[in-house]
């Protein structure tokens, strides 16, 4: 279980991590500029056998009305429309490897394959990426049936689409005149918004995992004192399979905890610390939850850890946690054995760090228009 974790780790610090790679790309995809109109020519290749390539004119108006011109042949978009956001589902929603190295317009780029963890949950359409390597910029997604090229226009940058490909043929840009411009947001574009939609929002979203799996963990550590007080034989099938639970918890929680590590680290290469205070305070916030989820997993593994013909590693444990309650002004008359003390201890500290971070949450996403107020309170658990 540890092993599973120090690779993990390993990975994330070593060099890039597909994961880190897409957290970064998401905040890149947040803060790129868009058109309010556009007037675009395009060639389009239908697929059809006999079919001849077509110039035509696809116009998108800054209301959103868009011309019979910006449709393939079979009724599909031929640009990407920026209504969807192909980030949506949390991270940790996808297995995220890297495929062969690739070059789009000349820039070298990642190739992120996805690959849904739970498809009957997370239904997104995106299973590829193509990210810049030195800016993160998307430049590619494959999305549905479709895939999607991106190219920047005009002298401030604005990103529209360059080509598109599916079933139905090939369409790619001739010109292109843009009006106006936009992000892709509805927010604030500034370093603690996009930590706010790119970190803290998914960072919430695993929390409400790790809420429940605690939740678990707890109820299986009472199950385990009850066991141990019941059996006689250290190797009794009660304790067997409470320690086997535990151990199961316990590397999902190390699992989850790898995920929050890659969100922070995406954070700090995006902004690194003492540039933006505010968000210095809301990572230290997630920083400091993760670092005593981190303690409470190991005291929960610890359970599961010592072996049925040495108890030196649980004596070790068991002491240490004795000497916690022995120092605890609020300890109860009759506490529980002290192989129990430690994990509803560190339960409490818990509680009192997921309060300390949902208002300062909650206040950024007011402040950047992000719709945090229900998300927020149900993944925390509060």
């Amino acid at each position: 279980m540890l092993d599973i974790l120090a690779m993990a780790l390993a990975s994330a610090f070593a060099g890039p991590d597909p994961q880190a790679v897409l957290a970064q790309a998401a905040l890149a995809w947040e803060a790129r500029r868009l058109p309010e109109s556009v007037d675009w020519t395009l060639d389009v290749a239908p697929a059809a056998p006999g079919a001849r390539q077509v110039r035509r004119t696809c116009t998108v108006a800054a209301d959103g009305t868009v011309s019979a011109g910006c449709a393939a042949p079979d009724g599909t978009r031929l640009f990407f429309d920026d209504a969807h956001d192909p980030f949506r589902d949390p991270p940790g929603s996808f297995d995220v490897s890297f495929a062969a190295p690739d070059t789009i317009d000349g820039k070298s780029v990642y190739h992120l394959v996805l690959t849904p963890r739970a498809p009957q949950r997370f239904q997104s359409p995106l299973h590829d990426v193509w990210v810049g390597t030195d800016d993160y910029e998307v430049r590619k997604i494959a999305y549905g049936n479709t895939s999607f090229t991106f190219a920047q226009f005009g002298s401030d940058g604005t990103w529209w689409t360059q080509a598109a490909s599916g079933a139905w043929g090939t369409a790619s840009s001739v010109s292109v005149r843009l009006s106006g411009s936009k992000t892709i947001a509805n927010v604030r574009v500034t370093p603690l918004c996009w930590a706010v939609k790119s970190m803290v929002v998914p960072f919430l979203s695993i929390e409400r995992a790790n809420h429940s799996l605690f939740t678990d963990m707890n109820a299986n550590v009472r199950r385990y004192v009850e066991a141990q007080m019941l059996a006689d034989d250290p190797g009794s099938p009660g304790l067997i399979l409470a320690r086997a639970n535990l151990d199961w918890y316990s590397a999902q929680m190390y699992d989850n905890l790898a995920r929050a590590d890659l969100l922070l680290k995406a954070s700090y290469e995006r902004m690194p610390a003492g540039k933006d205070p505010p968000l210095d305070a809301l990572r230290q916030r997630v920083q400091t939850l993760v670092d005593v989820e981190r303690i409470a997993t190991n005291q929960y593994a610890s359970l599961a850890a010592p072996r049925m013909t040495s108890y030196r590693y649980w004596n070790s444990m068991t002491a240490e946690v004795a000497q916690l309650k022995a120092t605890d002004a609020h300890a109860a008359a009759d506490p529980p054995p002290p192989q129990a003390y430690g994990t509803a201890w560190l339960l409490t500290q818990l509680d009192d760090e997921r309060r300390d971070i949902v208002r300062p949450a909650m206040m950024a996403a007011d402040y950047c228009g992000v719709p945090l107020s229900t998300q927020g309170r149900t993944a925390t658990g509060i």
